[in-house]
């Protein structure tokens, strides 16, 4: 959660168009990348494994972000410059949770520029104070504390 990027910085990153923009928006963090398979998949058991994950296909695989589409990732990058199609616009757009990204560049490409957003992202999103706030109670003595801090 921590190293996550947030749907925002995967668009800057990616030098991509919001298509379609979830409810959460620019905000929403993505903590996986998972790439779509050549071969059809599956789409519960490959992209499931991933919760709260950036989809990146290329734009002609329409069965497959069909399938990822089942599993609602957080955001769904369609590589190589292509017009999502009407069946995929209307899936994604009745989520309301997934951001749907066109992207210039292949599935590659796409990979490696929005690879660098993690661990880059900033620790302002609420999820990831939440996640501090956990890993320090986990990790710190109350009584050492109070003793530190002079109480």
């Amino acid at each position: 959660t921590l190293a996550a990027p947030m749907v925002g910085e995967l668009v800057e990153a990616s030098r991509a168009q919001v298509v379609v923009r979830s409810t959460e928006g620019d905000a929403a963090i993505c903590r996986h990348i998972v790439v779509g398979p050549i071969a059809p998949v599956e789409g519960d058991d490959y992209f499931g494994r991933y919760p709260d994950s950036a989809v990146v296909t290329r734009a002609e695989k329409v069965d497959v972000a069909l399938a990822a589409m089942r599993v609602d990732p957080v955001c769904l990058i369609l590589s190589g410059g292509s017009e999502p199609s009407p069946y995929l616009l209307d899936r994604v757009a009745a989520s309301r949770g997934t951001t749907l990204l066109v992207a210039p560049e292949g599935t590659v490409e796409t990979v490696r520029d929005i690879e660098g957003s993690f661990g880059r992202s900033p620790f302002g999103h609420e999820a990831k104070v939440e996640r501090i706030g956990e890993l320090m109670a986990s990790a710190v003595d109350d009584a050492a504390l109070a003793a530190l801090l002079g109480g």
